[in-house]
């Protein structure tokens, strides 16, 4: 039977006997959803229709999916142009959705409709959805689009829809044979594309890590794995060999997600609220692939998640099965430049989370940006918004680098066309990832950018147990202040800006007709007569200690408790030809930060360390780590 390509009737039965207090929970939401659409003036949800059908045996069911999918059907097109500016072609979002929905609908419900209301629906499915879905994205002879324009969310999300009504209607529509293998192949293209830099167009994934955010790889996943579950329970096994992809998604997901008792915390860069709901986890296993990390992951967020009837249908095996989380608390995706650092996944640790890639689409103006959690709270975060794309607010702030823990130059951050036109020309870049206990480093290169004012901006993230320092080397084109920008979710932080500067608070942002209140402070601070400037900051998660600075010559000493750092002034690549050898309570070392803790040395790009001439450290090139 076709409705056995969503769920059985042994797994409905399991649902009936259980004891599982969650899965009775589950299912009292999942009928209750059901009920709703069943009064509901229009639309319906078809496949929890479906669910309370095989549950309860009500006709009434039936009636309310039979009645959305033949208005659905009477429709003269599928697909509202106009709605997303410029976009051309006769499918998009809302046609997929549509032709998802008639498959599923028709497949949940084939055995009850008649043979007029069965040839209805195959017609109009295949006309206005499968046919304009393939005609604009898969098929060669009228193709509108390629993976290096469109290929975002956008791509899998159509194709998927598209290719999710083939695997259905295969036997009864022309050509199915040929339009299921075009479309599995053009999915399997979508997560193996690697990217076109004359586009300046990234990779899709960076070993599971999606540039378009939290939101974008639930949205894309969800519609690409409701596609796989239906092809794999109808042809036993997988459209291909995904399953490595889609684990290492899963721990993208995983290393980007806070767990807080207050509140559902997820990293906020890009277009997102940052506290994504998701649905795609439950998918995942729903799927058959066995990731204890997602268990995990469920089993913590689970009264937050969408889509109850996945749940519902894997609620029980899973809650037999092992969870635990990710064995790293640290995370490193160097192609669209994110890394993530936590002190563990219990509840309320501390969390750091670093972007520094492309600007396009649902990604922001937001180069060598940061936002830390502590304490189960957003502590410091980005000014964060409603991202209804067509406002002024949206384009004229929330996405630029106003908004974000940036370093503007007189006031003046990315170029808008960045994020409108066709990427960042030369993108942000994370480089020297090093996760080793006691020391963790990682450097934001926001030089590209920024480009049209800096020739260089670096920003060191050295992360030692409870000491964030923060060290910003950046030289421009031409005199000018420097705008170092920290937006305060609360008002006392663990924040501390160490460099001498001035700061003035906003409590607003007012330009261009665009009025919003988001407070932040900016430290402002003048170049120098050639156009450098140094900015050295700290997270202190101890509150009961302060970082103290103290200015020397040719370096700056931070003390934080027992742990020291000596920021090295002249270690910032003026001349890179010379040697930047410097002397420090008795070390010296070229290092452009050397770390003190515990008896323990660490070096951030170094090649040699004496104490009292003594040889401690030795290399021929520049490294960074404990040594």
């Amino acid at each position: 039977m076709l409705y056995e390509a969503i769920f059985n009737l042994k797994e409905i039965e399991k649902i009936k006997n259980s004891e599982n207090e969650r899965t009775k929970e589950l299912l009292n939401a999942v009928l209750t959803s059901a009920e709703n659409s069943v009064s509901a003036g229009e639309g319906a949800d078809v496949l929890n229709l479906g669910f309370a059908y095989y549950y309860t045996g009500e006709k009434k069911y039936f009636e309310k999916a039979r009645e959305y999918l033949l208005a659905v059907c009477s429709e003269e097109r599928w697909y509202h142009g106009g709605k997303h500016g410029g976009f051309k072609g006769n499918s998009e979002l809302g046609s997929s959705a549509k032709t998802k929905y008639m498959a599923l609908g028709y497949a949940l419900f084939e055995s009850l409709l008649s043979e007029e209301d069965k040839k209805f629906i195959i017609e109009n499915t295949y006309k206005k959805g499968i046919m304009t879905i393939y005609e604009d994205w898969i098929l060669p002879e009228k193709r509108l689009h390629s993976i290096d324009t469109m290929g975002h969310n956008w791509w899998i999300a159509c194709v998927s829809a598209g290719v999710l009504a083939v695997s259905i209607l295969k036997d009864l529509i022309p050509d199915g044979d040929m339009l299921l293998e075009k479309g599995v192949k053009c999915c399997e293209a979508w997560f193996k594309y690697k990217g076109n830099p004359i586009n300046a167009k990234p990779a899709n994934y960076d070993n599971g890590g999606f540039w378009e955010g939290l939101d974008y790889i639930n949205y894309s996943l969800n519609e690409y794995l409701l596609f796989a579950n239906v092809y794999k329970r109808i042809y036993n096994k997988h459209p291909f060999d995904d399953s490595e992809i889609i684990n290492n998604m899963a721990l993208f997901i995983l290393h980007t997600y806070y767990p807080s008792d207050k509140a559902l915390l997820t990293v906020p860069f890009g277009d997102t609220n940052g506290g994504e709901v998701m649905s795609c986890p439950a998918l995942m296993l729903r799927y058959g692939l066995d990731i204890p990390e997602i268990r995990f992951y469920l089993k913590n967020r689970v009264k937050y998640e969408r889509d109850k009837l996945t749940q519902l249908l894997i609620w029980d095996d899973m809650a037999e099965k092992e969870s635990y989380p990710p064995k790293e608390t640290a995370a490193f995706y160097s192609e669209i430049g994110w890394a993530t650092f936590r002190n563990s996944f219990e509840n309320n640790s501390a969390m750091l989370a670093i972007k520094c890639g492309d600007t396009w689409n649902h990604t922001h103006a937001d180069a060598a940006s940061f936002v830390l959690y502590r304490n189960g709270e957003l502590e410091i975060g980005e000014a964060g918004g409603p991202y209804n794309y067509s406002t002024p607010s949206y384009q004229g702030y929330y996405v630029q680098s106003e908004a974000h823990n940036t370093v503007l130059f007189n006031g003046k951050g990315q170029d808008h066309r960045d994020n409108f036109k066709d990427h960042a020309r030369v993108k942000g870049k994370l480089v020297n990832f090093v996760d080793e206990i006691g020391f963790r480093y990682v450097a934001a290169d926001a030089t590209g950018p920024m480009g049209r004012y800096f020739r260089k901006h670096h920003r060191h993230f050295l992360f030692i147990e409870d000491i964030v320092l923060i060290y910003d080397d950046i030289e421009c084109y031409e005199c000018g202040t420097l705008n170092f920008l920290m937006h305060e979710e609360k008002e006392n932080t663990c924040f501390t800006m160490l460099t001498p500067c001035n700061y003035t608070v906003h409590d607003g942002y007012n330009k261009k007709s665009v009025e919003i209140n988001c407070k932040y402070k900016s430290y402002n601070l003048e170049t120098d007569s050639e156009g450098h400037g140094k900015f050295i900051s700290a997270l202190a998660l101890n509150d009961d200690i302060k970082p103290v600075a103290e200015e020397f010559d040719t370096y700056v000493k931070v003390t934080y408790g027992d742990k020291k750092f000596f920021v090295n002034k002249l270690s910032d690549g003026k001349n890179i030809q010379e040697s930047c050898y410097i002397s420090c309570d008795g070390y010296f070392t070229d290092a452009t930060i050397l770390a003190y803790n515990k008896g323990k040395l660490g070096v951030v790009n170094g090649s040699i360390v004496k104490k009292d001439n003594k040889v401690i450290f030795d290399s021929w090139y520049r490294i960074n780590g404990k040594i």
